[in-house]
Protein backbone atom coordinates (compact mmCIF):
# COMPACT_ATOMS: atom_id res chain seq x y z
CA UNK A 1 0.00 0.00 0.00
CA UNK A 2 1.39 3.38 -1.02
CA UNK A 3 1.88 6.34 1.26
CA UNK A 4 -0.99 8.21 -0.43
CA UNK A 5 -3.35 5.27 0.07
CA UNK A 6 -2.40 5.11 3.75
CA UNK A 7 -2.98 8.85 4.20
CA UNK A 8 -6.35 8.67 2.45
CA UNK A 9 -7.37 5.71 4.57
CA UNK A 10 -6.36 7.53 7.79
CA UNK A 11 -8.27 10.63 6.69
CA UNK A 12 -11.35 8.57 5.90
CA UNK A 13 -11.17 6.94 9.32
CA UNK A 14 -10.79 10.34 10.96
CA UNK A 15 -13.81 11.73 9.09
CA UNK A 16 -15.83 8.68 10.14
CA UNK A 17 -14.84 9.23 13.76
CA UNK A 18 -15.77 12.91 13.54
CA UNK A 19 -19.16 12.04 12.07
CA UNK A 20 -19.78 9.39 14.73
CA UNK A 21 -18.81 11.88 17.43
CA UNK A 22 -21.16 14.51 15.96
CA UNK A 23 -24.02 11.98 15.85
CA UNK A 24 -23.29 10.91 19.42
CA UNK A 25 -23.24 14.53 20.61
CA UNK A 26 -26.48 15.31 18.77
CA UNK A 27 -28.23 12.30 20.34
CA UNK A 28 -26.95 13.27 23.80
CA UNK A 29 -28.11 16.89 23.46
CA UNK A 30 -31.49 15.77 22.12
CA UNK A 31 -31.99 13.46 25.10
CA UNK A 32 -30.87 16.18 27.53
CA UNK A 33 -33.39 18.60 26.03
CA UNK A 34 -36.09 15.96 26.41
CA UNK A 35 -35.18 14.98 29.97
CA UNK A 36 -34.26 18.47 31.22
CA UNK A 37 -36.30 21.03 29.23
CA UNK A 38 -35.03 24.59 29.13
CA UNK A 39 -36.89 27.84 28.86
CA UNK A 40 -36.72 29.69 25.57
CA UNK A 41 -34.72 32.92 25.30
CA UNK A 42 -37.76 35.22 25.24
CA UNK A 43 -39.23 33.37 28.22
CA UNK A 44 -36.00 34.00 30.15
CA UNK A 45 -36.14 37.68 29.16
CA UNK A 46 -39.65 38.05 30.59
CA UNK A 47 -38.51 36.45 33.87
CA UNK A 48 -35.46 38.73 34.10
CA UNK A 49 -37.56 41.79 33.31
CA UNK A 50 -40.05 40.87 36.03
CA UNK A 51 -37.11 40.43 38.42
CA UNK A 52 -35.76 43.86 37.42
CA UNK A 53 -39.15 45.51 38.00
CA UNK A 54 -39.49 43.76 41.35
CA UNK A 55 -36.03 44.85 42.51
CA UNK A 56 -36.82 48.42 41.43
CA UNK A 57 -40.02 48.33 43.49
CA UNK A 58 -38.12 46.94 46.49
CA UNK A 59 -35.48 49.69 46.35
CA UNK A 60 -38.08 52.41 45.83
CA UNK A 61 -40.01 51.01 48.77
CA UNK A 62 -36.86 51.10 50.89
CA UNK A 63 -36.34 54.73 49.92
CA UNK A 64 -39.85 55.62 51.03
CA UNK A 65 -39.48 53.47 54.15
CA UNK A 66 -36.48 55.55 55.19
CA UNK A 67 -38.49 58.71 54.58
CA UNK A 68 -41.37 57.46 56.70
CA UNK A 69 -39.33 56.26 59.67
CA UNK A 70 -36.18 58.37 59.68
CA UNK A 71 -37.23 61.80 58.44
CA UNK A 72 -38.50 64.30 61.02
CA UNK A 73 -42.05 65.10 60.02
CA UNK A 74 -43.59 68.25 61.43
CA UNK A 75 -47.18 68.98 62.32
CA UNK A 76 -48.10 71.32 59.48
CA UNK A 77 -50.62 70.14 56.89
CA UNK A 78 -47.98 69.95 54.12
CA UNK A 79 -45.63 67.88 56.27
CA UNK A 80 -48.42 65.52 57.30
CA UNK A 81 -49.39 65.17 53.63
CA UNK A 82 -45.76 64.34 52.85
CA UNK A 83 -45.87 61.58 55.47
CA UNK A 84 -49.17 60.18 54.15
CA UNK A 85 -47.90 60.10 50.55
CA UNK A 86 -44.73 58.32 51.67
CA UNK A 87 -46.78 55.65 53.47
CA UNK A 88 -49.02 55.31 50.41
CA UNK A 89 -46.00 54.89 48.13
CA UNK A 90 -44.51 52.31 50.47
CA UNK A 91 -47.71 50.25 50.33
CA UNK A 92 -47.87 50.55 46.55
CA UNK A 93 -44.26 49.38 46.23
CA UNK A 94 -45.04 46.37 48.43
CA UNK A 95 -48.01 45.63 46.19
CA UNK A 96 -45.79 45.89 43.09
CA UNK A 97 -43.37 43.35 44.60
CA UNK A 98 -46.25 40.96 45.30
CA UNK A 99 -47.44 41.43 41.73
CA UNK A 100 -44.05 40.49 40.29
CA UNK A 101 -43.93 37.45 42.60
CA UNK A 102 -47.52 36.64 41.56
CA UNK A 103 -48.24 36.12 45.22
CA UNK A 104 -51.63 35.98 46.99
CA UNK A 105 -55.10 35.56 45.50
CA UNK A 106 -55.61 39.32 45.73
CA UNK A 107 -53.02 39.84 43.04
CA UNK A 108 -54.07 36.81 40.98
CA UNK A 109 -57.69 37.95 40.85
CA UNK A 110 -56.94 41.61 40.14
CA UNK A 111 -57.44 42.44 36.46
CA UNK A 112 -55.66 45.78 36.91
CA UNK A 113 -52.52 44.19 38.31
CA UNK A 114 -52.33 41.04 36.18
CA UNK A 115 -52.72 42.63 32.75
CA UNK A 116 -49.52 44.30 31.60
CA UNK A 117 -51.14 47.38 30.05
CA UNK A 118 -52.84 48.48 33.26
CA UNK A 119 -49.97 47.24 35.42
CA UNK A 120 -47.62 49.45 33.45
CA UNK A 121 -49.90 52.46 33.88
CA UNK A 122 -49.96 51.87 37.65
CA UNK A 123 -46.17 51.58 37.75
CA UNK A 124 -45.82 54.85 35.83
CA UNK A 125 -48.19 56.46 38.34
CA UNK A 126 -46.06 55.17 41.23
CA UNK A 127 -42.93 56.60 39.63
CA UNK A 128 -44.55 59.97 38.86
CA UNK A 129 -45.98 60.26 42.37
CA UNK A 130 -42.62 59.37 43.94
CA UNK A 131 -40.78 61.81 41.69
CA UNK A 132 -43.26 64.61 42.37
CA UNK A 133 -43.06 64.05 46.12
CA UNK A 134 -39.26 64.03 45.96
CA UNK A 135 -39.13 67.27 43.97
CA UNK A 136 -41.74 69.11 46.05
CA UNK A 137 -40.71 68.06 49.55
CA UNK A 138 -37.15 66.84 49.09
CA UNK A 139 -35.18 65.20 51.88
CA UNK A 140 -32.43 66.11 54.29
CA UNK A 141 -30.14 63.50 52.75
CA UNK A 142 -28.84 64.53 49.27
CA UNK A 143 -27.91 60.94 48.45
CA UNK A 144 -31.38 59.73 49.45
CA UNK A 145 -32.96 62.37 47.23
CA UNK A 146 -30.87 61.28 44.23
CA UNK A 147 -31.53 57.64 45.04
CA UNK A 148 -35.31 58.07 45.10
CA UNK A 149 -35.27 60.27 41.99
CA UNK A 150 -33.30 57.69 39.98
CA UNK A 151 -35.58 54.86 41.12
CA UNK A 152 -38.66 56.92 40.32
CA UNK A 153 -37.52 57.35 36.71
CA UNK A 154 -36.65 53.64 36.57
CA UNK A 155 -40.10 52.71 37.85
CA UNK A 156 -41.70 54.93 35.24
CA UNK A 157 -39.59 53.23 32.57
CA UNK A 158 -40.59 49.78 33.81
CA UNK A 159 -44.24 50.77 33.65
CA UNK A 160 -43.92 52.22 30.16
CA UNK A 161 -42.25 49.06 28.85
CA UNK A 162 -44.90 46.89 30.52
CA UNK A 163 -47.64 48.90 28.83
CA UNK A 164 -45.94 48.67 25.43
CA UNK A 165 -45.36 44.92 25.79
CA UNK A 166 -48.96 44.44 26.86
CA UNK A 167 -50.20 46.45 23.87
CA UNK A 168 -48.05 44.25 21.62
CA UNK A 169 -49.76 41.14 23.10
CA UNK A 170 -46.45 39.83 24.45
CA UNK A 171 -48.19 38.71 27.63
CA UNK A 172 -50.02 36.13 25.52
CA UNK A 173 -46.63 34.98 24.25
CA UNK A 174 -45.40 34.59 27.83
CA UNK A 175 -48.49 32.60 28.81
CA UNK A 176 -47.93 30.30 25.83
CA UNK A 177 -44.26 29.85 26.80
CA UNK A 178 -45.27 29.02 30.37
CA UNK A 179 -47.81 26.45 29.26
CA UNK A 180 -45.32 24.89 26.84
CA UNK A 181 -42.57 24.73 29.49
CA UNK A 182 -44.86 23.13 32.07
CA UNK A 183 -46.03 20.59 29.50
CA UNK A 184 -42.43 19.72 28.58
CA UNK A 185 -41.52 19.45 32.28
CA UNK A 186 -44.40 17.05 32.87
CA UNK A 187 -43.42 14.93 29.88
CA UNK A 188 -39.76 15.03 30.95
CA UNK A 189 -40.61 13.58 34.36
CA UNK A 190 -42.10 10.48 32.74
CA UNK A 191 -39.21 10.20 30.26
CA UNK A 192 -36.66 10.41 33.09
CA UNK A 193 -38.32 7.53 34.92
CA UNK A 194 -38.42 5.45 31.74
CA UNK A 195 -34.79 6.23 30.86
CA UNK A 196 -33.52 5.33 34.34
CA UNK A 197 -35.59 2.16 34.46
CA UNK A 198 -34.48 1.04 30.97
CA UNK A 199 -30.89 2.15 31.45
CA UNK A 200 -30.99 4.31 28.32
CA UNK A 201 -29.58 7.49 29.85
CA UNK A 202 -26.74 8.59 27.58
CA UNK A 203 -23.40 9.61 29.05
CA UNK A 204 -21.72 12.86 27.98
CA UNK A 205 -19.63 12.24 24.85
CA UNK A 206 -15.88 12.15 25.38
CA UNK A 207 -13.40 14.28 23.46
CA UNK A 208 -12.31 12.97 20.10
CA UNK A 209 -8.89 11.34 20.25
CA UNK A 210 -6.66 11.95 17.25
CA UNK A 211 -4.32 9.04 16.60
Amino acid sequence: MSLNDTAENDWSNYEAKVQDKADETAKYETQQNDLFPRRKILHKFFILYSLFAGVTAVLLGIGNFLVVFYEDVGTSSNEILYYVISVYLLLMCITAVLVELEYTMFVADSKLLIHWVTRGIIYVFIGVLSLSENQIYGTKNPFGETFVRALSYTMMGCGAVYTLMGAACLQLVLNRYRFDFKARQHAAGEKQEDAVRDGTVLQPPTDLEIS
